[in-house]
């Protein structure tokens, strides 16, 4: 068990929380946009990304989701970082010392920290307990800072939401059992916007908002109000109840539509083509208010996403993300598990071990004991596509080829990308706007020739792609 914390600096922090920080001074935060990329380093410990900052740095990356750092419940399964005690910062990832050491170095590399928050509820379990840092609680009891009066009471008559289609019931009742917290309160609004606060004053740039869709969208409004303007906000709502529109006003939402196209266009061979016609992406979500994944820490359990486990697939759906003009591209990185509740590997004292990747990791690596890092953060074709999103920027599709199952487009003429999602190999000519030159394949690393004419005589193994940019040429 971990060492809990005196009881005059439990006072202090529930005094701080509580107290509406008034005086605070927040450090600026720089706007994330289409430009940048992101990646979500799902689970893994303070102290690891505090040393892996330079190297996301390195490589490309403008920010990091980290997972929800407050006291949680006891446990060893990864979601009980999702189930919080109290407001507390520590648990299995690290203690708040590491967290604020994190968030400097993070800062100091050039990598902005976003943090994944629960807003929305507290736990599920109505015997309660004693949480990681031995905060006592119960289902609807959180001593110091919320009681049951704090909690909705569902007004549809029952205990768990059930009608996914009634919006009052999505936001009013409990998600999976877990005690709904009553944001329509402004008591409630203003301890959580203290939360959100204490971290944004540690130089935290923004906040991932679970579970955002159960919460009212004017609510949750009047608590990201208090922030600073420039804090950077990504809302979880998934599907059309409530409508994803609603939480435009204030920040990002996930688009969990392009998590099912991924899964769906590279899950089967010749399914790519038409899937970078401009007109198909008029149809999604604002393209400067949406954050496009491949997978994330749900999607990769519930069989909706392509994951590490289709290594050549994976890696093309990241490529072809990264090489649309659309969305917040933000990638993804975790470790290896045969159990959808299972944590990282934790020491005695409940902490988890140090982040460490996998020997070569990439697309083609053998199978991963359960635990181990898979690190597709690090993957060559990744990071070569990062600095090619860089290159292209904003640039409109051109010259869009297709022959059997071999599919590309440029982006305008600073970039081009050719995918083979066919069993078969597959060689021809192809337009590419670009100008004569030898280029760095930013996924394959080898060299790619540019005739005269624009063209490259393509060659492509299956499941293969390659790319090239201006930004590459020897």
């Amino acid at each position: 068990m971990p060492k809990v914390a005196t009881f005059a600096a439990l006072i202090a922090t529930t005094a701080l929380l509580l107290s509406g920080c008034s005086g605070q001074s927040f450090p600026a935060a720089k706007p994330i946009t289409t430009a940048d990329v992101g990646v979500q380093m799902h689970m893994w410990p303070f102290d690891s990304l505090a040393t892996e900052c330079s190297t996301l740095a390195k490589d490309g990356y403008s920010w990091v989701l980290v997972s929800p750092p407050e006291e949680d419940i006891m446990g060893q399964e990864w979601w009980d970082h999702y189930q919080p005690v109290s407001y507390k910062i520590g648990s299995s990832l690290g203690t708040e010392k590491q967290f604020k050491n994190m968030v400097t170095s993070c800062n100091k590399a050039g990598v902005q920290v976003v943090v994944d928050v629960v807003l929305n509820h507290m736990t599920a379990d109505r015997t309660g307990g004693q949480g990681f840092l031995g905060s006592k609680y119960t289902k609807y009891d959180y001593p110091g800072l919320y009681t049951n009066t704090d909690f909705h009471t569902c007004p549809t008559g029952v205990d768990q939401i059930t009608d996914y289609s009634n919006v009052v019931e999505v936001q009013q009742c409990e998600l999976l059992g877990l005690a709904d917290l009553n944001t329509g309160s402004g008591s409630v609004r203003d301890k959580e916007a203290n939360f959100l606060k204490s971290m944004r004053a540690m130089g935290v740039a923004g906040f991932r908002i679970d579970a955002a869709k159960h919460i009212a969208a004017s609510e949750l409004k009047q608590i990201t109000d208090q922030l600073p303007s420039d804090t950077f906000w990504v809302d979880e709502v998934i599907g059309d109840i409530p409508p994803q529109a609603d939480y435009y006003a204030f920040g990002n939402v996930f688009s969990f539509d392009w998590v099912t196209q991924m899964h769906n266009i590279f899950g089967s061979s010749g399914l790519l083509g038409g899937s970078a016609d401009a007109n198909y992406f008029k149809l999604l979500s604002p393209s400067d208010k949406t954050v496009t994944m491949v997978s994330n820490h749900d999607t990769e359990r519930n069989g909706s996403a392509i994951t590490y486990n289709w290594g050549p697939q994976y890696l093309l759906a990241s490529a072809f993300t990264l090489a649309v003009p659309y969305g917040k591209p933000m990638m993804y990185s975790s470790y290896a598990f045969n159990d959808n509740d299972a944590g990282p590997l934790t020491d005695p004292s409940g902490f988890e071990l140090p982040a460490s990747c996998v020997a070569n990791p990439g697309p083609n690596h053998a199978s991963y004991p359960n635990g181990q890092w898979v690190c597709q953060h690090n993957w060559a074709g990744i990071v070569g596509m990062i600095a090619f999103h860089k290159a292209v920027g904003n640039a409109d599709f051109a010259n869009i080829f297709q022959d059997k199952d071999a599919y590309g487009f440029g982006r305008g003429n600073k970039g081009y990308i050719l995918f083979n999602t066919g069993t078969s190999a597959y060689s021809g000519k192809v337009q590419t706007g670009l100008a004569a030159g030898n280029y760095t394949d930013r996924i394959g690393g080898g060299t790619i020739t540019v005739n005269t004419d624009g063209t490259i005589d393509a060659k492509l193994s299956s499941w293969s792609a390659l790319a090239i940019d201006v930004k590459g040429k020897n």
